[in-house]
C-alpha cells in the first residue's frame, strides 16, 4: 500500500488495512528491517492523524478501548469531528451513471 499524504485521502477501508500493518505483519520482516518498517508507518500515522496521543492510539490504548484497527478509527473520528478536522474519503457509489443517496427514514 502506498502511503497518502493527508488523512483525507483515504477512504476508511483503506486506513484499517493501513492500521493492519502495525498489527499484522504480511512481509515477515525480522529484527532491524522490522523495526525500520514499523518506525515509518508510525511517522506517518502520527503526521496524518495529528492526535495528541500520538501512536499512543496503536501501541497503549487505554482502557475503555480495544486495541483493534477498527477501535483506532472509531477513536480517531471521534476526536478528529470533535476538532472539525477532515475525516476520511467518501466514496460516492455509482451503479450505472447515477449516483446512490443515503437510505432517509420516511
Amino acid at each position: 500500500m502506498k502511503l497518502k499524504k493527508n488523512i483525507n485521502d483515504y477512504t476508511e477501508s483503506e486506513f484499517i488495512d493501513f492500521l493492519k500493518k502495525f498489527f499484522e505483519n504480511p512481509n515477515k520482516f525480522k529484527g532491524r528491517e522490522l523495526k525500520n518498517h514499523i518506525g515509518k508507518l508510525v511517522s506517518h500515522f502520527e503526521k496524518i492523524v495529528e492526535h495528541p496521543e500520538g501512536n499512543g492510539l496503536i501501541f497503549n490504548p487505554s482502557d475503555d478501548r480495544d486495541d483493534s484497527p477498527e477501535a483506532v478509527i472509531n477513536e480517531i473520528k471521534r476526536w478528529r469531528k470533535s476538532q472539525g478536522l477532515s475525516l476520511f474519503k467518501y466514496l460516492d457509489c455509482s451503479c450505472h451513471g447515477r449516483q446512490s443517496s443515503p437510505i432517509s427514514e420516511s
